[in-house]
């Protein structure tokens, strides 16, 4: 599971615009992907 840096909620996996990136509901903001992030980023490409 993926958390947000600043609140620790959940992180939502959006696509738009033929992209891929995090999202968090709580911030209600697009947050950077991290390292670990990373390999769960290629596995929901796949």
């Amino acid at each position: 599971m993926n958390t947000c840096p600043c609140c620790r909620e959940r992180l939502i996996c959006q696509v738009s615009r033929s992209r891929i990136y995090w999202f968090c509901p709580h911030c209600w903001q697009e947050m950077p992907i991290q390292k670990g992030m990373q390999q769960q980023k290629k596995n929901y490409i796949s």
